[in-house]
């Protein structure tokens, strides 16, 4: 797949997008239909965890017949398959409930014991299974499918009459959060490359984020109706849409989702662009490598794929190029309305006084900023710029992102390269020409999704590690600054021997180990 290399001298004045070949995934892969509201256990929803309202019945420990238990048992919560319970109730736990449960194992290795009507089939498999006598210590925990409806005073009632029956609950189906329900993210190679589904429990668990982060990605706009996305799009409450006014008085009219600053109108989706080649899928696809929502039975997972919100700032129009005005416009839009993290897919060769100023002022105002070095497999150097990548340099708080495969996390083919101005590697592509698996899979317009590589995607990817690090310091009750950002996200990062002379430090993206450094140094209270 041969990259698009884009070359603009410092004379020009536009920006052009950092993007390469764009090819639909298994002949075009149509996004499936948005998942139920419903929770229930077929769901992809958040993590289930157990508590005690989720149990039906329970017997607390005192002595049992040999002395040790004594079996106080009492009615807890509600269940979602047994709904509301109290102790005595006369209501029925239905045919066909499963029921986890507690056995000690001493008492039901006695076949004496065998008249318990839980712990029968559990005494039975300790005769017929001699293993259970040896893995099962003091306690075996097993179900039972209820076969008729029981009230719950019965249940109580054949609790108590089992003497060897610790525990009796409604056994659940429970979902890890680290195994997702979209049904495309088996094929996002770069998840696993960057160790996503070992972090994503701690980021997004019990003690993870809580807020939100709002993340501003400048590039085509964004397909605000696409299914993966449409949940997390930035709403600009205070604006009122489509009354032509300036509700909020920030100098832009209708902007709800965001803006589009070539043509000065308050929707920021994808336009069809003139020339050549048609760069308008670009901004969706960088915003679901960032943030498409994770576990919603839809689609992909974006590293951010929830407690975020995208805002949309188009600054190409119909053009396959975008002033640099436009560009340092929507930085500062950014930075006046909200933005935690700002994603920059795009670039040219040469220098921008005004783009640094931007970008300087966003960092010292508390925004991290991500940019993408570009795919012209050239060496930065102070002779070989590159705007706004290079600034990153002399910015702390703003982080410059080559691209490196998912798979031995070598530097790209394309990958902009140098152990000076580009500060971090994340995937761009899954591996190398295999068979057209090349670019990483996200969304793209008109609900579909795609494969797409190039430090474009590179940089959202490293953009959307930067959100999760600012939302779990917040959760923890600290205020990150976008030094400290970087200084974690780099920090954490792993040394790839591989990356010497095309990466700063040779460091290359780890979700697991940030969680690790972030978690080390906000502790979970």
């Amino acid at each position: 797949m041969a990259v698009q290399q884009n070359r603009v001298s410092k004379l020009e004045i536009s920006i052009v997008l950092i993007f390469t070949t764009i090819m639909l995934s298994a002949g075009g892969c149509k996004a499936p239909e948005p998942a139920s509201s419903d929770s229930g256990s077929g769901g992809g929803g958040a993590s289930c965890e157990v508590s005690a309202s989720a149990v039906v019945a329970s017997k607390m420990p005192g002595t049992n017949l040999h002395g040790k238990v004594q079996l106080d048992k009492f009615l807890l919560g509600q269940s979602p398959q047994a709904g509301a319970l109290q102790k005595g109730s006369q209501a029925f736990v239905p045919a066909g409930t499963r029921l986890s449960m507690a056995i000690d194992r001493a008492c039901a290795s006695q076949p004496e014991n065998a008249s318990g009507f839980f712990s029968h089939e559990i005494q039975a498999s300790l005769v017929s299974q001699p293993s259970l006598q040896i893995h099962a210590k003091k306690v075996i925990y097993s179900s039972l499918e209820l076969h008729d409806a029981h009230s719950v005073a019965e249940l109580e009632d054949l609790a108590d009459q089992d003497p060897c029956l610790l525990k009796l609950g409604v056994d659940m189906q429970l979902k890890t959060t680290a195994v997702f329900s979209d049904p495309l993210a088996i094929n996002q190679a770069h998840l696993s490359s960057i160790g996503y589904s070992s972090a994503y429990d701690g980021f997004f668990g019990a003690n993870g984020i809580t807020g939100e982060i709002v993340v501003a990605v400048i590039d085509t706009g964004m397909e605000l109706t696409h299914p993966d996305l449409s949940a997390n799009v930035w709403v600009n409450t205070s604006e009122v849409d489509g009354d032509s006014i300036d509700n909020d008085g920030n100098g832009y009219v209708d902007d709800v989702n965001g803006y589009n600053f070539v043509d000065n109108d308050g929707d920021p989706t994808p336009i069809t662009t003139s020339g050549p080649h048609d760069i308008s899928q670009h901004g969706t696809m960088v915003a679901g490598l960032l943030a498409a929502r994770s576990n919603n039975s839809v689609g992909v997972v974006g590293i951010m794929g929830t407690n975020v919100k995208i805002m949309a700032l188009n600054v190409f129009g119909d053009q396959e190029g975008s002033n640099l005005s436009d560009v340092d416009e929507a930085i500062q839009y950014a930075v006046d309305n909200g933005a935690d993290v700002i994603n920059l897919s795009l670039g040219a060769q040469g220098t921008s006084v005004t783009t640094q100023m931007a970008i300087q002022n966003a960092v010292s105002s508390g925004v991290v900023v991500l940019a993408a070095t570009g795919n012209s497999y050239l060496h930065l150097s102070p002779s070989v710029w590159m705007t706004p990548a290079s600034y990153a340099v002399g910015i702390n708080g703003m982080i410059s992102v080559g691209a490196n495969y998912s798979d031995s996390k070598q530097i790209t083919y394309y990958s902009n390269y140098s152990s000076d101005y580009v500060e971090l590697a994340a995937p761009g592509s899954e591996t190398y020409g295999s068979s057209g698996n090349e670019g990483l899979l996200t969304t793209a317009n008109t609900n579909m999704y795609a494969r797409v590589e190039g430090t474009s995607m590179s940089s959202p990817v490293a953009a959307g590690a930067a959100a999760l690090t600012i939302g779990l310091i917040r959760a923890r009750g600290g205020s990150p600054t976008p030094a400290q950002v970087e200084s974690l996200l780099i920090g954490s990062a792993t040394r790839v021997d591989g990356l010497v002379g095309y990466v700063k430090g040779c460091k290359s993206l780890n979700a697991s180990t940030l969680y690790n450094q972030v978690n080390l140094q906000y502790p979970a209270p």
